[in-house]
């Protein structure tokens, strides 16, 4: 009766699904009689892949490895190869999420290297300054309040605002300030996020508009004045337009390659009900 249970509860398990899986595949090779690819049952260390080994293997140990040792890294590959072959065969990598994703991010990471690969002109640098100058100049400073609305839009809060509610009593408690006195650029947007001031610059003055959304949330703004500084200069500041030039990059390597890909592919969505 315990053997009985016991073997219920191993049947259960979705890990032993599969190797009763891959044993019955083996067992069906077995007896259709099969041949094999020779080429698929052989592994091969090439004198690239020992240096490789030994590398990593100094890199961590900060020495070189024994012959005993170099000869179990060789055999821990040898193994790792093997495995890996025989779980491609049993089709365990298939509909497996984890192995899915971390495919898709080796795909995406071949766009990105190809993209590292392209250098910036100061034409294109100048442009990237030229469409957001507010994101690169130093010690603009915007006198502003704002109302946290967390997820919300607003609509309530605007409401109450022109029926002459104070804005001291709206919205949501938030670790900010509702007022901000001539503050600093980075300072905004070490509070609120990347990107904000960059937000806030757009709006009209005097009025309050939104919802503007920050790293915490939503906000309703009310810009009061905004001071820019002299307009950044591209020697000063190369390093942090490059970065974000190539970060765009980037992104516009992967979608070109991502459409290239999916022209060779047909699509079809089901309908809900």
């Amino acid at each position: 009766m315990v053997l009985g249970l016991r073997t219920q509860q191993l049947l259960r398990e979705p890990l032993n699904h599969f190797l009763l899986a891959g044993l019955a595949l083996f067992a069906l090779e077995f007896w259709r009689g099969e041949r094999v690819d020779p080429a698929s049952r052989t592994v091969e260390v090439s004198e690239a892949q020992i240096d490789q080994l030994t590398a990593n293997w100094m890199q961590t140990w900060h020495r070189a490895p024994t012959p005993a040792e170099l000869d179990g890294i060789i055999q821990d590959q040898i193994r790792e190869e093997v495995y890996y072959r025989e779980a491609k065969r049993l089709g365990l990598d298939q509909d497996d999420l984890i192995i899915r994703r971390r495919l898709r991010t080796k795909m995406e990471a071949l766009e990105d290297a190809s993209a590292d690969a392209l250098e910036p002109s100061d034409a294109e640098l100048q442009s990237m300054i030229d469409r957001n100058p507010a994101r690169y100049a130093e010690g603009a400073r915007i006198s502003f309040d704002q109302i946290f609305l967390s997820t919300g839009n607003g609509t309530a809060e605007r409401a109450r605002l022109s029926a002459c509610e104070s804005a001291a009593s709206l919205g949501q408690p938030a670790p900010l300030s509702r007022q901000f006195e001539a503050a600093d650029s980075a300072d905004i947007d070490a509070q609120f996020g990347e990107g904000f001031t960059a937000r806030l610059v757009k709006l009209p003055l005097g009025e309050w508009s939104g919802p503007v959304q920050s790293g915490l949330g939503n906000h309703l703004v009310l810009v009061h004045t905004i001071v820019a500084s002299a307009p950044p200069k591209l020697d000063q500041i190369r390093t942090r337009v490059e970065n974000d030039w190539r970060a765009d990059a980037r992104l516009r390597k992967r979608d070109a390659g991502f459409k290239t890909l999916l022209s060779a592919y047909t699509v079809r969505i089901a309908k809900l009900k």
